[in-house]
């Protein structure tokens, strides 16, 4: 880190390596999480060169291994910054809070009760967090959830989320088998032109973006086993060939 001319950050990681215990770490760093968040919550004050002492302090108490549930937007908020100094800290504090971020965002993207439009940011939104950092979509917990999202009607969410599935099978389709027969399904609806909202429908074809995504999606897999599903998927394919 560059402390230069940082002066309470360099206080702070004294004091901090000066606790003779856990216990004393612990309440110097929730102190100071709650000097920086009350410093947050009047933002209009803080200059950009106090964002990135604040910014600093909380990698610094992520990087000891606590939670940090607060400050992404003011973290991301430096990368449009004038000066190049505060601009570098929101570009090093991307993958770090984007590891604290995403189980946030999955949330709201299986939740039942969001908007389909903030379902549909969630969903670009972590696959923009995967392409930065892949280790945020753990496989083996995601892999059923996504299987899940496929059978949403929304063409909206479920076009965002088919995005988030190219992405994700690219880098490891034998973790989402289980989303396969799900593609073809979606196939199906579409070649029916089964509750297509017409503002889906382009000079005639049902949702064209969603089927050119879950054609890209089936293209990771190797070749389908299951009879039923690769029967479907060829009654689906052959008014095209």
């Amino acid at each position: 880190m560059a402390l230069s001319g940082m002066r309470g950050l360099s206080v702070f990681i004294s004091d901090i390596r000066n606790c003779q215990n856990k216990e004393q770490e612990r309440l110097r760093v929730d102190k100071e999480l709650g000097n920086v968040r009350t410093r947050f919550k009047n933002e209009k004050g803080l200059t950009p060169y106090e964002k990135k002492k604040y910014v600093w302090k909380m990698l610094y108490i992520y990087m000891l291994g606590y939670d940090v549930d607060f400050g992404h937007m003011e973290a991301v908020s430096l990368i449009s910054a004038p000066k190049y100094p505060e601009k570098q800290v929101g570009n090093i504090g991307g993958r770090e809070f984007a590891e604290s971020l995403a189980p946030d965002v999955q949330k709201l993207l299986i939740s039942s009760s969001c908007r389909p439009l903030v379902r549909k940011k969630a969903a670009l939104c972590l696959l923009r967090l995967f392409r930065k950092n892949p280790d945020v979509v753990n496989a083996d917990g995601w892999s059923d959830w996504m299987a899940q999202i496929l059978d949403e009607r929304d063409l909206g969410v479920l076009t965002s989320s088919m995005s988030l599935l190219v992405a994700l099978v690219s880098n490891n389709h034998e973790a989402y088998w289980s989303s396969l027969p799900k593609c073809v399904r979606i196939l199906e609806r579409l070649a029916r032109n089964q509750d297509v909202p017409q503002e889906y429908t382009y000079y005639g074809i049902p949702s064209p973006w969603l089927q050119v995504k879950t054609m890209r999606a089936l293209q990771y897999f190797p070749t389908i086993e299951d009879p039923n599903t690769r029967r479907s998927l060829f009654e689906v394919q052959s008014p095209s060939f």
